[in-house]
């Protein structure tokens, strides 16, 4: 699965055609819209996608979890969403046919007269005896070629009953035995009924947070790349939003985005394999029962030069060893008789959750989920190890016993793509910006003040071992980074990019981020549609350069540890570990202007404080003001792994410094000779500070009285973007100088 940024959604979602035909261009298909999944079970939507004809570079599914009015669930519970598909296999059911029905129901037998018979009962109008003709029909089928045609019918009376007398005040006082004259036994003609059999296959599966307390205005936005099914996304489809919550729940809608253009791979056949929940532990005549479900496959390679596994399982229920949900086992995947790959069915990183904190257990550890987060999908390349002709394909999982209980399995979905060959040598894409956004899958690292994050990938059929990356903020400042490697076909990386000066993230408008990748390995890149990706950011907050960190451990100290860096230099400017217990710290920080890391670790990945961990008691982690009450920034101690912050120190907006007015930086941009000139409403002594695009300072002087005209030199210092401060008194005026 492959995220995107939601600024680069909102980028598509204002260029949707009609008729899209240029690369790059996209369609929009709406599908679920707000449905309610109120309870347990399957919640189907007709949607009508694109004509086949049509090529596609990317298909991107967009789910959006809400709340309905009454709030959401409080528990975390399973949502998968399927694509209810034509399999073509011919499937039948035995169907038994009777020979005659009465009154077009089936019976077992009838008992009958030809001739009229009565039924009585009591008037209760006239408080007397009354009757009324005993009749039904009688249909018959008695052609054996077509047992569902009505071939004859009769009409019948009733036999082999009373009729009864009454008394005025309906009280029975005699009888009369209706027999009959005729009986028929009902026999069946089997027949089979075929058509052929649909079956799920996923497209995407999420798992609910515990979301008890969240209201109506709450939603979460997931992206699932489901390009390799575009050959069954096409013309009128059902697709199935299954939701396993037991108790009102959540609101879901769908959105699909197909992206012209040509795919990496082009796919010849989507192959499903194995769909549903499997019991894991079970053993029946020495056989593990999961196995005779996910058992061996076969299918012919035909014209096809790749392959690929799409394999996706998530553990639940409790049993021995808290299999299968608290669990850490392995899945083997065979292909054409030999081991290809192994893999752990486990998430270790549920306490890095960007949905936290929640009212629930979220933040222990799980069979490859988290609540509040979508199911990773492992995908196994298979190409090397295709045959011609007949290929065979197993997944097998490790040994487990359970004797306790039925509790314990895995909810599976297994499909294998099938490729022509590479459509490209030479692509490089440039597939998320990681930071600085706004995205909520990574507000865990955002916002920023320096050293931005894209993911790459390399699309290509040659291995990528460099590239170009141009990236920025529009109007404001380029960069480029030459990246080296070496991505084989398919193969991502997080690259880390040269920081900027921290004020450059400080702008008062222009908050958006833009990076671009070119050249890989040197050469033209051969689709240039996904090269370019934009994202919006916030500032980060800015702290005076002294204040006081604040730390109350828990009862578990030890598992404590924190750090502030600076982030360009990556110094470490102050730490603690080896904490006592139940133990405050305080440590007054001085700092230099520039951008700062904070972070905050726990070894036993429940934060500070955690509802179901009340030994630990709760802890507390605080920046504080030095000169006087307040806190600058408190910090959520139900933190689960980490907390991540960015800060700065000294970058103040000039925007926000109203101040010191009419200051003149002539000229502007400069050789590095400049002046600065004010008349400053103020008889304090005025100091000039320069700093350079890391946050050094590179020239400081000062000035007297009220009117302000001072010459400065930093020619010897390299070309690029400084920041002066003027500083009078408790005010600070900042503007960026340009020299060349």
């Amino acid at each position: 699965m492959k995220k995107i940024s939601a600024l680069f959604l909102a980028f598509l979602a204002g260029n949707l055609l009609g008729t899209a035909q240029v690369t790059g261009d996209t369609l929009h298909v709406a599908g679920h819209n707000n449905v309610h999944m109120d309870w347990y079970g399957n919640y189907d939507e007709d949607v009508t996608f694109p004509e086949s004809a049509d090529t596609y570079r990317q298909i991107l599914m967009k789910f959006t979890l809400s709340c309905p009015s009454g709030g959401c669930s409080e528990w975390d519970y399973d949502v998968e969403i399927y694509k209810r598909h034509d399999s073509g296999i011919l499937d039948s059911v035995l169907v038994l046919n009777p020979h005659f029905q009465v009154d077009g129901e089936t019976v077992d037998s009838i008992s009958y007269n030809i001739d009229t018979t009565y039924i009585t009962f009591f008037d209760t109008v006239n408080n007397v005896t009354d009757s009324a003709i005993n009749s039904f029909q009688i249909e018959f089928y008695g052609d054996l070629n077509d047992p569902t045609l009505q071939t004859d019918s009769i009409l019948a009376y009733g036999g082999d009953y009373y009729n009864y007398y009454y008394d005025t005040l309906g009280a029975a006082i005699d009888s009369t035995w209706i027999s009959h004259s005729n009986t028929l036994i009902t026999n069946f003609t089997e027949t089979y009924t075929y058509f052929n059999k649909i079956i799920n296959v996923e497209l995407g599966r999420i798992i609910t947070p515990y979301a008890n307390g969240l209201t109506s205005t709450w939603n979460r936005e997931y992206y699932f790349d489901i390009t390799d099914f575009a050959s069954i996304l096409e013309a009128e489809q059902t697709i199935r939003a299954k939701y396993s919550g037991w108790s009102d729940g959540f609101t879901v809608t769908l959105d699909y985005y197909f992206i012209y253009g040509t795919p990496t791979r082009t796919v010849k056949d989507v192959l499903p394999l194995w769909s549903g929940y499997f019991a894991y532990g079970k053993w029946v005549d020495g056989v593990h029962t999961i196995e005779n479900k996910v058992d061996e496959i076969n299918f012919d390679k035909g014209d096809a030069s790749h392959a690929k596994l799409r394999f996706t399982p998530s553990g639940h229920g409790m049993a021995a060893q808290n299999c299968a949900e608290f669990c850490a086992k392995s899945y083997s995947v065979i292909f054409n008789g030999a081991e290809e790959y192994e893999n752990l069915i486990w998430k270790d990183d549920c306490g890095s959750n960007a949905q936290y904190p929640q009212p629930g257990t979220w933040l222990y550890d799980r069979a490859n989920w988290c609540p509040g987060e979508l199911v990773p999908t492992f995908e196994h390349e298979l190409g090397e190890s295709l045959v011609e002709g007949n290929n065979t394909l197993d997944v097998d999982f490790d040994s487990y016993t359970n004797s306790t209980s039925d509790g314990a399995g895995y909810n599976i979905a297994a499909n294998l793509i099938t490729y022509g060959d590479w459509n490209f040598t030479y692509n490089a894409s440039l597939e998320d910006i990681l930071a600085p956004t706004k995205a909520f899958d990574h507000s865990r690292f955002n916002p920023i003040c320096g050293e931005p994050e894209v993911r790459i990938q390399n699309k290509g059929s040659e291995h990528m071992t460099s590239c170009i990356i141009e990236y920025g903020i529009p109007g404001v400042v380029t960069a480029y980074h030459t990246w080296t490697g070496n991505l084989s076909p398919l193969e991502t990386e997080d690259v880390l990019l040269p920081t900027f000066a921290p004020w450059e993230f400080a702008q008062e408008e222009n908050n958006t981020f833009y990076a671009k990748i070119v050249s890989p390995n040197g050469n033209t890149d051969e689709d240039i549609s996904d090269n370019e990706k934009v994202s919006e950011f916030e500032v980060v907050k800015n702290f005076p350069s002294e204040f006081r960190f604040k730390l109350k451990t828990n009862a578990s100290g030890d598992e404590t540890d924190w750090n502030i860096k600076n982030v360009v230099t990556g110094a470490t400017m102050y730490s603690g570990d080896d904490l006592d217990n139940s133990t405050t710290y305080e440590i007054d920080m001085a700092l230099e202007p520039g951008c700062y890391e904070f972070q905050i670790n726990d070894a036993g990945k429940n934060g500070l404080k955690f509802w179901a961990n009340p030994g630990d008691g709760n802890g507390s982690v605080r920046f504080i003001k030095i000169d006087g009450p307040g806190a600058l920034k408190s910090f959520n101690a139900d933190f689960g792994n980490f907390i991540n912050y960015k800060f700065t120190v000294g970058t103040e907006l000039s925007t926000e410094e109203t101040v010191l007015e009419n200051i003149d930086i002539i000229p502007n941009p400069s050789n590095g000779v400049f002046t600065v000139n004010a008349s400053l409403n103020t008889e304090k002594n005025t100091q000039i500070e320069v700093y350079n695009a890391l946050g050094e300072l590179v020239y400081t002087g000062m000035s007297f009285g009220t009117e302000l005209n001072h010459t400065i030199d930093i020619k010897k210092e390299t070309n690029g973007i400084y920041l002066v401060k003027v500083i009078s008194g408790d005010h600070i005026s900042t503007h960026k100088l340009v020299k060349h």
